[in-house]
């Protein structure tokens, strides 16, 4: 997690109307995936996700993105090479 001004060379938009969260897009920096809830603490997805998120924070992303919910459930300590290949192909 970082607390950062948003710079106006980026743009942040919404994937629907009613979502909470916010996704900051950087065009110079590719896979990098950046979403705020309040416009000023930017998380990272792959970075952040989901243990830098409050539960309410965490809910709230879960609901508005649940093919992301399904991969927080997955115990990296426990899946296997194949596990890992098929959630990768679904």
């Amino acid at each position: 997690m970082s607390i950062a001004i948003i710079p106006l060379h980026l743009y942040i938009l919404k994937n629907n109307p009613n979502d909470v969260i916010w996704w900051v897009d950087k065009p110079d920096n590719i896979g990098e995936w950046l979403f705020t809830f309040n416009k000023i603490t930017v998380f990272n997805m792959f970075r952040d996700y989901p243990h830098e998120l409050t539960e309410k924070q965490k809910d709230i992303f879960d609901r508005e993105n649940p093919e992301w919910a399904i991969f927080s459930k997955i115990d990296n300590t426990q899946r296997g090479v194949n596990d890992g290949m098929l959630f990768y192909l679904l």
